[in-house]
């Protein structure tokens, strides 16, 4: 990869974190700047703030190890808990844009042996596409979740009900600085893909039906259990999270 493709693959990955700090810090300038100030909505502000800025670093630390070809920091994960991260870490950006969404859960998924940061953040890249794609939209914004597991191992699902892409873009979205958005770098996709084949997985994308896009991930299920704190049902199939 490039000088100028690794600039940009850092700058697109850091730009969720440092949007969400800027947005934490105006926030909580406004809790304190009131005629009463409302304290506890900005000391939450604050460990906000310093919650994203370990998430930054974290980051950088994935980023780094994936370009030196250093060996992840592999665990095994239960991508039900990841996908419930990725949607907490969205939170705001999914209520802002009003968007409705809905998880379909495998129960009984297996672990899959990964790097959480690393798989965080293919989660968050893709639901964050999800909701750019549905901006424009009018009408109902739906975004669904889902895990499931077959003999190739468990996937997981992002599908939406946006503008989708052109039959000649399924593949392409995935090469490096290539992008369908107008101010995007184009490595996102490319970043998730590499992720996802350095943890001997497979990614790649189809048309929604009745609009829209899918994209799914699958990684080879794990022999071993989970830790005991770890193994735990964080979804119900059909559930619903923070509909607006």
């Amino acid at each position: 990869m490039t000088g100028d493709a690794v600039s940009a693959s850092i700058a697109h990955e850091l730009k969720q974190p440092l949007s969400a700090m800027v947005t934490n810090a105006a926030a909580g300038l406004r809790w304190i700047s009131r005629p009463a100030p409302e304290l506890q909505e900005a000391t939450e502000a604050l460990e906000r703030i310093v919650a994203d800025g370990h998430r930054a670093r974290e980051l950088i630390d994935s980023i780094r190890a994936m370009f030196q070809k250093e060996s992840a920091d592999k665990a095994l994960l239960n991508l039900n808990d990841v996908i419930w991260e990725a949607l907490a870490l969205l939170r705001g950006e999914l209520q802002s844009h009003g968007v409705t969404v809905r998880t379909e859960l495998s129960e009984a998924l297996p672990p899959v042996r990964g790097d959480h940061v690393q798989l965080q953040q293919v989660l968050v890249n893709l639901v964050t596409n999800a909701i750019e794609s549905m901006a424009t939209r009018r009408g109902a914004r739906s975004l669904c979740l889902g895990s499931s597991v077959d003999a190739s191992g468990v996937t997981v699902a992002v599908a939406d009900n946006g503008k989708g892409l052109e039959p000649t873009e399924y593949e392409r979205v995935f090469d490096p600085l290539f992008t369908t958005k107008p101010h995007g770098m184009g490595m996102g996709l490319a970043i998730c893909r590499s992720i996802i084949e350095g943890h001997e997985g497979r990614l790649w994308a189809s048309a929604n039906e009745p609009r829209g896009a899918v994209f799914r991930f699958t990684l080879p299920a794990s022999a071993g259990g989970l830790p005991r704190d770890a193994n735990r049902t964080v979804g119900v199939t059909g559930s619903s999270a923070w509909p607006t």
